[in-house]
């Protein structure tokens, strides 16, 4: 099978370097394949194949070769009504202000000094692996039957899908598969956000001085429904295509590249594949200070 594909994926944290194929056969591609941020790449495989190894890219970057995102947004032909009733009804039921499900406690974007201060001002119940909160999670994460799901979908104002990274492109299933609930979202980086995600559909922390001027807003937010539902008008515009169908998305454009290929008779190695190093690492942008040099404005 090997010697008969037009590609091999390689996906980057589960390579063994002591199990590859001999050699790529003539205009066979070796794709590298991650949807991780540079963080969480490989450490022993990354370093010995991100030169002169692979000769496409496929991840959750734009500028990749092959596209490869957790999800998307698409436009409606034409704008749809939502209803305005339903989702004041869902908002006055509402108990609780704000929640996150985690299992990565110390992650690289430092997420965890944020929310330390964050919930000094306001409630913030953790789920998971880094809080004292629990919920029944289940192999049916991000279904409307997993009791987590139900209990933010139920309960919850606001859901934190703050990323492990601060990173160009780096925009996760934590957005894309609870978009669809009437639960607002909290991120980091508004521009990172804004260039996949409808500016009205988030509340962005770089917007605000302070955890605390932030928590101020959720407040006033949270007892005015009308403008509280305004954060749902995208839903006229747009529709969501969620996790794992965005990823799947990304084996399609991959299918269409090789037959392109093929039938135009132009094998292409990509110059970015050929070195990791300088466009995965150096050009995603990540910002390892983000959060700390955030918590500095209010100092």
């Amino acid at each position: 099978m090997l010697n008969n594909s037009a590609a091999v994926v390689f996906y980057d944290r589960t390579v063994d370097v002591n199990d590859l194929p001999p050699q790529r056969l003539d205009k066979q591609h070796f794709v590298f394949f991650l949807m991780e941020t540079p963080y969480y790449k490989s450490l022993e495989a990354f370093d010995k194949l991100k030169r002169n190894f692979y000769t496409l890219t496929m991840t959750y970057r734009t500028d990749s070769d092959i596209y490869s995102p957790f999800g998307y947004f698409k436009r409606r032909k034409n704008p749809i009504e939502i209803d305005r009733e339903q989702l004041l009804a869902v908002a006055r039921n509402k108990t609780k202000m704000i929640g996150w499900l985690g299992s990565n406690c110390k992650a690289a974007s430092k997420r965890y000094l944020y929310m330390d201060e964050l919930k000094k001002h306001i409630d913030l119940d953790i789920y998971g692996k880094c809080g004292l909160d629990k919920c029944a999670k289940t192999e049916l994460i991000y279904t409307e039957e997993d009791p987590c799901e139900q209990l933010f979908r139920r309960d919850y104002k606001f859901y934190l899908a703050m990323e492990n990274s601060v990173c160009n492109d780096w925009v996760t299933e934590k957005i894309f598969n609870r978009i669809n609930m009437v639960s607002i979202p909290i991120i980091f980086n508004r521009s990172i956000y804004e260039a996949h995600v409808p500016g009205d559909a988030f509340i962005a922390a770089d917007d605000f001085d302070s955890p605390q001027k932030l928590a101020d807003y959720l407040h006033k937010l949270a007892s005015d429904d009308e403008k509280y539902i305004q954060y749902f008008e995208w839903r006229k515009h747009y529709e969501t295509v969620t996790f794992p169908d965005g990823v799947n998305s990304g084996f399609c454009r991959l299918c269409q590249h090789l037959t392109d290929e093929k039938n135009n008779g132009n094998f292409h190695i990509s110059p970015k594949a050929q070195d990791l190093q300088s466009w995965f690492v150096e050009k995603s942008e990540c910002i390892p200070n983000f959060v700390p040099d955030l918590l500095a404005r209010q100092k």
